[in-house]
Formats: structure tokens, sequence, C-alpha cells
């Protein structure tokens, strides 16, 4: 099956972008509404747990079929569990399905011993991301403040870090426009998760 899938795939270039910049996609926008959830109880639960175990399975399969997503979705997982953002049940059981089922598939980690470099460069983009404290302290509410609190608030570092190591360590423009995608539909889903958060305080 996974061979079927990896051929289709990789049998035209226009699909093979085509299918990645949709799972980066399909990723980011699922991840921030299973977070909204349960964090903020903007959406219905039941559900969003059942998208968590899809997620898992597409994740999985995707790092499966392309070694270069094994190195960035190991960053983004153990990144967000190392800064305790995988806190609910739903992330909790779908990081460990992910990974369950990656390795029984056959998954190995070692497209990550070969290219340390980017997986650390993303890695610590997304741990910096998520430990930095930009919504309290004085500066933040100063003019400067705002600026930096709104770069860190929608993704910036995780962006940067995708164009380094595009530039700097041989990055894979495809997958480096797909984790920008990723970025910005977490950040679509952050924007709607706001404007429902909104609705519902009235």
């Amino acid at each position: 099956m996974l061979e079927i899938i990896s051929s289709l795939v990789y049998s035209n270039e226009i699909i093979t972008w085509i299918f990645f910049i949709f799972i980066y996609f399909l990723s980011g926008f699922l991840l921030k509404y299973i977070d909204s959830a349960f964090d903020d109880h903007l959406f219905n639960k039941k559900k969003a747990f059942g998208l968590a175990v899809i997620l898992a399975c597409i994740a999985s399969i995707a790092m499966i079929i392309s070694t270069t997503t094994t190195i960035v979705f190991f960053a983004l997982i153990l990144s967000l569990i190392i800064a305790k953002k995988v806190d609910n049940i739903a992330f909790i059981l779908g990081a460990f399905f992910c990974f369950l089922l990656f390795f029984i598939l056959g998954g190995t980690i070692t497209p990550i011993l070969n290219n340390v470099n980017i997986f650390v460069i993303l890695f610590l983009a997304t741990l910096l991301e998520e430990k930095v404290d930009y919504k309290k302290g004085i500066f933040m509410k100063k003019k400067l403040g705002k600026k930096i609190r709104f770069l860190f608030e929608y993704g910036f570092m995780l962006k940067l870090s995708a164009i380094i190591a595009f530039i700097f360590l041989s990055f894979q423009p495809l997958f480096c426009i797909s984790l920008i995608v990723f970025d910005f539909a977490y950040d679509a889903m952050l924007c709607i998760s706001y404007k429902t958060k909104r609705k519902k305080s009235k």
C-alpha cells in the first residue's frame, strides 16, 4: 500500500509538490484546530480527537515516504513535547500513535542522523517560539515590543528557520515552501480561533 502511495506521489513532479504542500497545510491547520478545541474549548473535542488520530496516520505515512518529512515532523513533534505543548489527551495519544505507526511501518531515524544540522535548526526554532513568553512584560506593551510579540505569535521563527535551512543547509525548496505553508495554515486557524472566541464571548 505504501509503495503504491509513494509511486503515485513521485510519479510526477507537479503531483509531488501538490501532495506535500497539501499535507503540510492540512497538518498545520488541524494541529491548531485540535489545540483550540482542548485548550480554549472552542470546537468539538470528540471531533478534534478523531482528527488527531487521522493527523497521526497522515504524518506517519508522509514520514515513511519522505525522509525530509521525517526530519521536519520529528523536529516539530519533539520540540513541542519538550516545550510541554503536548498537554492534552488528543495530542499525547496522537504523538504516540504517530511515532508507533512510523516505526511499525519500517521508519528509521537515519535521515535525522544524516542531516543533524537541519534537524537542530528546525527543532530549536520551534522550541524557542514555544518557550518565549511574548505576552508578558512592560517591554511588550511598547511599540517595538508589540512588533516582536506579533512576530513570535505568528510563527516568525519557524518560517525563518525554514528559509535559513534552505539557503545555508541544502534544505529542499519543496519542503521549505511546505513548512512555510504549514505555519501559515496554523496561523490561519489561529485567526479563525480568535474570531470564534470573540463571537462566543459576546
